[in-house]
Order: structure tokens, then sequence, then C-alpha cells
């Protein structure tokens, strides 16, 4: 009985000064960066690219982002669809643009946990499409005014404004390389033309470029940190 109480009383101790150092070496061996960079390796899918760019702020567990993504597509087949902004239209058409975005995140429970972060952000786009319509053209003959159906060349600049909040995750590493993810919500309201035609019955789906109101966001990212580890 003396013996197993010594045993008990062993063992609460071991854990009373083993968690403690346990818990400040964890603390000391957390990456101490002031910057990363990480990129969406799904944006090549959908024809883009985008960087991200990410400061440590005097609050270690708070990040402030500048991301900015680029997108160019161009078609010459009928029928084409183009995802995400999910377009379909015959003849050539073509898109291009970006979007800068700025973006806090804050890591929940730092320096304790640091596998969570909330973020919140706005964002600016700039697309330009061009696509080619079946309309009349005019022309003369014999001083007479004439109609003829042939494709011409529609144009559309379309700014966007946007936000969004996202809970994400970040693999628990303390290496160069780290990979997060995130899922939330996110609001857009698009300046187009509504009097110009909008190709397709898709063109207003959830992330389309004609996109006024809520609609999910997710991103996958992998990054590298610079600096001091």
């Amino acid at each position: 009985m003396y013996n197993k109480r010594i045993k008990i009383l062993s063992l609460f101790f071991t854990v009373l000064v083993l968690v403690p150092s346990l818990s400040s070496a964890q603390e000391e061996r957390i990456p101490k960066n002031e910057y990363q960079i990480a990129t969406h390796p799904t944006y090549p899918f959908i024809d883009g690219l985008r960087v991200d760019v990410e400061k440590r702020l005097k609050n270690p567990g708070n990040w402030l982002m500048l991301g900015l993504a680029w997108h160019s597509y161009y078609s010459s087949y009928s029928g084409g669809v183009y995802w995400p902004y999910l377009w379909d239209i015959s003849g050539h058409h073509r898109l291009s643009g970006g979007m800068a975005e700025l973006t806090f995140k804050h890591f929940v429970g730092y320096p304790r946990t640091r596998f969570f972060f909330l973020a919140a952000g706005a964002s600016f786009s700039y697309f330009v499409v061009e696509y080619d319509e079946l309309n009349y053209i005019p022309y003369e003959e014999d001083g007479l005014r004439y109609f003829e159906l042939g494709e011409v060349e529609i144009r559309h600049n379309i700014p966007k404004l946007g936000g969004h909040v996202s809970l994400g995750f970040q693999a628990p590493t303390r290496s160069r390389v780290f990979v997060d993810g995130s899922i939330g919500l996110g609001y857009g309201y698009s300046f187009y033309d509504a009097k110009k035609y909008i190709p397709g019955g898709s063109f207003g789906f959830s992330h389309g470029l004609s996109r006024r109101g809520f609609y999910p966001t997710g991103t996958f990212r992998i990054g590298v940190r610079l600096g001091r580890l």
C-alpha cells in the first residue's frame, strides 16, 4: 500500500514538472518568422495564378495578408464552359483580369494552439470579357441600306467589389513549408453593364463575374515561411 502511494505521488509530481516543460518547449519551437508567402495550387486549373504575401503583426497571433490573382483565358471553339465564371458561348471568346485582396487573420488561442484561425477581408477585381455575338450588321449597296447576319465583337469591362469571412486550419508543422485551408462566406457586387448581352444562362452563378450577392468560399494553400524560424 505504501509503495503504491509513493508511485502515485511520484507520477503526480512528474506530470506537474513534465507538462509545463513540454508546453514551454512547444512554445519555443513555434516558428517566429515575420513573413511568409503562399500560392494556391488549384488556380492553374481555372487558368489563373494567385500569390499571397503575409506579414506578422505586433500581436504574434495576428497576420495581415495581401493576395494577388491573375486570370487569362482564350478559346475559339464552340460551346466553351469556363469555371468558376461559368459562361457558355460560341465563337472566339477571351477573359483576362486580376484581383487584389487584403485579409486580416487571427490564430485562435495563440501561442498555446495555432491550428485554427479566423479571417476577414475585402477584395477588388477587374475583368475584361470579349466574345463574338451574332447580330445584324448594316451595310449600303446602290444607295440602299441593308442588314446581314454576322458576328460582332462585344466587350465587357467588369469591376467587382467583394468581402469575406472564413474559418481556417493550418497544419501544425514547424518546418519552412506549411499547408493551410479555409471555408467561409463571401459577398460580391459586380458593376457590369446590364444593358449588354450576358452570354449563357450561368453567367451569374455563385462566383460569376456578374454576381451580386453571397456565395461560399474555400481555399487550399501551400506556403513558405521566410526569415528566422
